[in-house]
């Protein structure tokens, strides 16, 4: 059994002249915009060949649409850019868009940081915006002639990659709880981790 986290990203802060309920109703209704928010589809040239499409995805208990996490890559599988990570929203039926502006503060990234290998390859460290106190690593490389990542973080205190996040919505504006969900990189054991809003 694990112990709860709290999650950090909802409790509300205080600042000199500002209401923290105020702060934590912002927060939330942000979080239920991006979550309700209705995919429209779209045709995407954003993804090029070397790119991985989903690293990982955020997936929540309302419906089956999620938010995936993807990484551009050039042909030797090096992170391109300076802010490499990218996400978008993903239909159950397949189809993509673009994350608009107010669903970038929900789900986007903040702080990557690339590394690129020589030889091929390399990693990009950064936060999701909703576990701002958790890094990100995703890694990439080549793999049978293909470009592969995988995203890695702490979860319940081991090393492990990210095989799954589902949120869980009390109702249509409320988060009741996160579940990250990985496989440990020492004995690919799975591992998972239940962050609450104290």
């Amino acid at each position: 059994m694990t112990t709860p986290v709290p999650m950090k990203w909802i409790r509300p802060t205080a600042v000199q002249g500002k209401d923290p309920g105020a702060e934590m109703t912002r927060r939330i209704a942000y979080l239920a915009l991006a979550i309700a928010a209705i995919a429209a589809p779209v045709t995407s040239g954003a993804i090029d060949g070397a790119d991985v499409e989903t690293v990982f995805a955020v997936r929540k208990n309302t419906n089956g649409n999620r938010v995936d996490y993807g990484v551009r890559l050039d042909a030797q599988c090096r992170p391109i850019g300076d802010e490499p990570v990218f996400s978008y929203f993903r239909r159950t039926e397949g189809s993509i868009r673009s994350l608009s502006f107010l669903e970038r503060t929900v789900y986007g990234t903040r702080g990557q940081r690339v590394r690129r290998e020589d030889a091929g390859g390399g990693r990009v460290d950064f936060r999701l915006r909703p576990l701002p106190e958790r890094t990100v690593r995703v890694v990439a490389r080549q793999a049978n002639g293909r470009c592969a990542a995988s995203a890695i973080t702490r979860i319940d205190g081991q090393t492990a990659v990210i095989t799954d996040v589902y949120v869980v919505l009390s109702s249509p504006r409320r988060v009741h709880h996160i579940e990250v969900t990985g496989r440990t990189i020492a004995g690919s054991n799975t591992v998972r981790e239940e962050l609450h809003d104290d």
